[in-house]
């Protein structure tokens, strides 16, 4: 009965009353039509009135399902509204905590929270601050959920994604582009979101692509305030997140072929223009670690996010050097595989849920089956677990966080990622995952049997994926586990077309090779169907799907 969260911009409670109550003329109160009218005083914030008004159609109509549901939905909205609603005042994180959690479940149940605007953005902005209270996929749903719900956002959205002329040539085009960076960045979990995202729609991905395109043409004309700024560092961010998979013209090449040269030229001064031009510079490409430019730039407060990008980087060379090596490679595919993930660890990530409170591996089994309930699982209390291929440790982090007393070993083929999931690890302040570098056909240095072990997206990569889950077999206690995660024929459907001309027109792995075959997916209506899923998968933003 509520209006869903993938909706709500559409919303028009004056519109919809006017027509409910038309048809309340013509067949009379029925119950859908009076559980409506209740839904429309909890969406004007009267949730007493709309939740006596459900409890009054309940007592008439016990059983009606549509009646339950709608009252479970209000009750959990009216418990947002109360959480939230001197949240401003008093910002605590265990507040903050709760409200995540029921946001969680709100997004599960497609609903949105009726609360202040200024308010949700607030809330989203500081949940994604804390980087582990919600899964990433609800917030940027609630996000995007606010930001297509804004008035103005709609109006400017499709003016910025139909440019087809880059140049601002008066002070009015300067002054309405002024305008539309104000608007986007107020909103300060738009700006969160880009930074902690890769990216999730293919319209998001066009706004972004030409506001970059617009700051390159007209920095030299732009008049740089602290909003301007905040929009170049969202966006660098969130391009290294996706390792710079939005593509650029033949204008742009030509202007960032100048771009560095001059920053080339003039790298040591510290003049506002040469530092911008740096960062327009880090919205296009990743940009070579310089120890005395980082020096000599650390102390500018806009380029501080790139710099600990850089300086992350750097950590994670380091953490290499001191990775636990049992890696023996005798398989072609399994050389190819880390060669890509040496270049590109996958996936970059940057927030992930934790959970508050720890449980038994008997309870976490049991929440998918009620077999699990047996004492031979329930009377594990120190639980061994093995992740194999573990990627940048968001698995490892969950499961390690999530069980308690649980002892984590996980392994990967590629140290990059491995550097990654550790740098993860520590920030996250996790201690009880051991991460080293292995091939999981050759695990016979491991002594230790395993209650649990997870291998998710992995054996399908694999030269022999029988082979491999009988060496993960091996590893397992006498009553272990296996959980695997693998691609579906039928999910994976619409990828045949473009596999098949991937080989027919021996498209490499090079960057440039990707994006160019990609943008062929995108603008070529041959591939209409096959964008219409693959645009939806979170894989499709980053250059290393």
């Amino acid at each position: 009965m509520f209006t869903p969260l993938s909706i709500r911009h559409k919303k028009n409670l004056p519109n919809e009353l006017k027509i409910l109550n038309e048809r309340i003329q013509i067949d009379g109160l029925r119950v859908d039509h009076n559980t409506r009218l209740a839904t429309y005083l909890i969406d004007a914030l009267k949730f007493d009135q709309g939740l006596k008004k459900l409890e009054e159609i309940k007592a008439d109509f016990p059983n009606d399902l549509r009646v339950l549901k709608c009252k479970d939905h209000a009750l959990l909205l009216n418990a947002l509204y109360v959480k939230t609603k001197n949240y401003n005042s008093k910002p605590e994180k265990k507040k903050l905590n709760e409200i995540a959690g029921l946001l969680e479940i709100a997004v599960q149940e497609r609903l949105y929270p009726r609360v202040d605007r200024k308010l949700e953005d607030k809330i989203y902005a500081d949940i994604l601050s804390e980087k582990f209270l919600i899964n990433s996929n609800s917030i940027f749903q609630l996000i995007t959920s606010l930001i297509n719900s804004d008035e103005d956002f709609k109006k400017y959205w499709p003016i910025i994604n139909q440019l087809k002329e880059f140049q601002l040539q008066n002070e009015r085009q300067l002054a309405d582009f002024d305008r539309i960076i104000s608007l986007l960045t107020s909103y300060k979990s738009f700006l969160q979101m880009l930074r902690f995202s890769s990216g999730n729609s293919l319209a998001k991905e066009k706004l972004i692509k030409n506001i970059r395109k617009l700051y390159l043409v007209n920095y030299q004309k732009i008049k740089f305030n602290r909003e301007h700024l905040n929009m170049l560092t969202a966006i660098s961010e969130h391009n290294f997140l996706n390792e710079f998979v939005g593509s650029f013209d033949h204008e742009e090449k030509i202007l960032l072929e100048n771009l560095e040269t001059n920053i080339s030229n003039t790298k040591m001064s510290n003049g506002l223009l040469n530092n911008i031009s740096l960062l327009i510079l880090f919205c296009y490409k990743d940009l070579p670690f310089d120890r005395d430019l980082i020096e000599r730039k650390k102390d500018i407060n806009f380029l501080k996010n790139i710099i600990a990008i850089k300086k992350s980087k750097c950590l994670e060379e380091e953490i290499k050097k001191t990775i636990q090596v049992k890696l023996i490679l005798n398989d072609k595919i399994s050389e190819s595989v880390q060669g890509q993930y040496e270049v590109n660890p996958y996936p970059r990530w940057e927030i992930t849920k934790i959970s508050e409170k720890r449980v038994t591996l008997g309870k976490w089994l049991s929440s998918y089956s009620k077999k699990f309930q047996e004492k031979k699982f329930q009377n594990i209390t120190h639980p061994k677990i093995l992740i194999a291929g573990t990627g940048t440790g968001q698995q490892a982090i969950s499961t390690a966080s999530t069980i308690k007393n649980a002892a984590v070993d996980a392994f990967d083929l590629s140290k990059s990622s491995l550097a990654y999931a550790i740098r993860k690890t520590d920030e996250f302040k996790i201690n009880n995952i051991n991460f080293f570098q292995a091939d999981l056909f050759n695990l016979d240095f491991m002594v230790d049997k395993f209650d649990l072990v997870q291998c998710s997206g992995v054996l399908h990569h694999t030269s022999d994926p029988l082979a491999g889950l009988n060496s993960l077999k091996s590893k397992c206690s006498e009553n272990g586990l296996i959980q695997i995660g693998l691609y579906s024929k039928f999910a994976r459907a619409s990828l045949n077309k473009i596999r098949n001309d991937i080989k027919a027109l021996n498209i490499g792995k090079s960057h440039n090779e990707i994006l160019e075959y990609r943008n062929k997916i995108i603008a070529d209506d041959d591939y209409k169907n096959e964008l219409g899923v693959i645009s939806k998968w979170g894989d499709f933003y980053t250059t290393s799907m």
